[in-house]
């Protein structure tokens, strides 16, 4: 590696050591970020399934309750 190019790499990244798949799956760098995203994944998967399956009673309940807020408002 020349000068010009170590300099142009972080001092924390070590690129003379090759990568063996062991390091990779010992590599804890950036877990945490992994996790996260994951978590929101399964959550947004929970929402669209939540909302699969309670949409029409929801959708019927604020309706309803749209109704009567109308009806205050014409004053019935």
């Amino acid at each position: 590696m020349t000068t010009q190019t170590k300099a142009l790499v972080p001092a924390n990244i070590n690129v003379s050591k090759p990568r063996t798949l062991l390091g990779l799956l010992r590599d804890q760098r950036g877990a945490g970020m992994t996790e996260y995203i994951i978590l929101v994944g399964v959550i947004a998967m929970l929402a669209i399934v939540a909302f699969r399956f309670f949409g029409s009673s929801v959708s019927s309940k604020i309706n309803q309750q749209a109704g009567t807020v109308n009806n205050i408002e014409v004053g019935q």
